[in-house]
């Protein structure tokens, strides 16, 4: 037997003993379940703000984006009869943004990647002939 394993038994029996300690055990106990109660919460409140906080820089972004497509359409007066490039420049936008969101990774890249798809999505949808495709 290694010294290393020997010095991992004692901890794990001197961490057993601290525990269950016929005295002061059950205090130690309940203090140990509200600290994990209490990280359970924290970690819940952090994540639905986070996923709060995506959902709505995701619409701000998509509709910063849906704006820009809206402002080079009106440039473009062939765009006027058909609604082309509007399509054309979501899809294209979206694709950007998938692409760079293949390149990142952490918050910044789900935020980008969720944006790219919808806008992609909303580039398909607004096509009549992918509409059939996705149908």
């Amino acid at each position: 037997m290694s010294f290393g394993t020997l010095c991992k038994g004692m901890a794990v029996g001197a961490a057993l003993m601290y525990i269950f300690d016929p005295k002061q055990g059950k205090q130690r106990r309940q203090a140990v379940r509200d600290c994990i109660h209490t990280c359970v919460e924290t970690t819940e409140d952090a994540w639905c703000s986070t996923s709060e906080r995506v959902n709505d820089i995701s619409r701000n972004v998509t509709d910063r984006a849906q704006s820009l497509a809206d402002r080079a359409q009106s440039l473009l007066p062939s765009t006027k009869k058909n609604g082309a490039w509007n399509r054309v420049l979501t899809g294209a936008a979206g694709g950007a943004l998938a692409a760079y969101a293949m390149k990142k990774r952490g918050f910044v890249g789900a935020t980008a990647g969720t944006v790219g798809l919808n806008l992609m999505a909303r580039g398909l949808k607004a096509d009549k002939r992918a509409h059939r495709w996705i149908h």
